[in-house]
């Protein structure tokens, strides 16, 4: 993914589930070819401990 027009270099990397850059993301973590910011980690955390909580009851 390759932003130039908006400033951002073709080194630049982004989360492969929202599409936030580097730089608009605290954590970015790569996996094989493929890269996840801490925004949608917690994100997907909230997801699994609602289900948890559902599970539950």
């Amino acid at each position: 993914m390759s932003k130039t027009a908006s400033g951002d270099s073709k080194n630049t990397l982004y989360c492969s589930f929202c599409g936030k850059s580097q730089h608009e993301v605290r954590k970015l973590i790569a996996g094989p070819n493929v890269f996840i910011c801490n925004e949608c980690v917690e994100l997907c955390m909230d997801i699994i401990q609602e289900e948890d909580k559902t599970q539950l009851v």
